[in-house]
């Protein structure tokens, strides 16, 4: 295996375990303030990290359009998006969560075929479907784990209006991305995502009530390792992957949360492995092995 692969494989497994912990910490804590907590821990620790990774990862010449694309993006795909997946967690669970985020592929390439011109082969459909088709089939029976009908709807919508804004904000970023340091756009994109954050928190109907749940909250460290290891570790990891190993690849190895996260679920959250999950969990994952390998060929 090599240390792209590891790397790949090691990113997957810290985000889904961290899916977890916040599962295990948020009983009583509101997930749009989660998402403020770990967006700001990423931002502020990313500072030093630039610093001491040297001049090379800030590059003065950012236009005015570039500022407008990580901006935008920060406060879609982190502010807003990141806290409607946290939110789809609170009522679903992670497991179909997992699946939920199955339809990160189909959207980055159906997006990337409306605005940046690839195309789309019929084995990249077929494996829409199957995705498409996993997130239906393990949410057919809400109430085999005492989901409401309601909540299920509500969360499925959440998070796949967070996936879809994440592939908007990667989509918008990607002409900056080829052109200014990735560790630069990723701060620039966190400091939005906080801004984003705070005022979608500040525009919910307790904001210092949930915030005062969170400092009666006994779990208070527990959450701040799954903030450290959610917008931290994993995406720097992530980052790791892609740049020592072929980004088709390193795509396919992030894909293994979906697997990692039904496991720990069953492991740590003495969740029911049913045949709908498994089934579903296999499927989503062919369908983005499908999708990933066509588009990389």
């Amino acid at each position: 295996m090599s240390l792209g692969d590891a790397l790949a494989l090691g990113c997957a497994f810290i985000w889904s375990l961290s899916i977890v912990l916040f599962k295990i910490a948020e009983e009583n804590v509101d997930p749009v303030l989660l998402n403020l907590l770990k967006n700001t821990m990423a931002f502020v620790l990313m500072i030093p990290t630039i610093l001491i990774l040297g001049p090379e990862h800030w590059s003065p010449n950012v236009t005015g359009m570039d500022w407008a694309l990580m901006i935008g993006s920060g406060l879609l795909g982190i502010g807003i998006a990141d806290a409607l997946i946290l939110k789809c967690l609170k009522l679903i669970g992670p497991t179909r969560l997992a699946i939920v985020e199955c339809l990160y592929a189909p959207c980055i390439i159906t997006l990337s075929v409306l605005f940046l011109a690839e195309s789309l082969t019929i084995f990249q459909f077929v494996g829409a479907g199957m995705v498409l088709f996993a997130v239906y089939l393990v949410n057919y029976r809400p109430t085999e784990q005492g989901v409401e009908p309601k909540d299920l709807i509500a969360g499925t919508v959440m998070g796949a209006s967070g996936i879809l804004l994440m592939a908007i904000g990667i989509i918008w970023v990607k002409p900056v991305l080829d052109r200014l340091p990735l560790l630069q756009v990723v701060e620039i994109r966190l400091a939005a995502g906080v801004v984003s954050s705070i005022g979608f928190w500040v525009g919910t109907r307790r904001p210092m009530a949930s915030w005062r749940d969170f400092l009666k909250s006994d779990r208070k460290g527990l959450i701040a390792t799954a903030c450290f290891l959610s917008t931290y570790i994993a995406m720097m990891m992530w980052v790791a992957g892609f740049k020592f190993n072929d980004a088709s690849v390193a795509a396919v190895l992030n894909q293994t949360s979906t697997i990692f996260t039904v496991v720990l679920s069953v492991l740590l959250l003495r969740e029911q492995l049913t045949v709908t999950k498994v089934t579903g969990t296999l499927l989503a994952i062919c369908g983005v092995l499908l999708m990933t390998h066509f588009a990389a060929s």
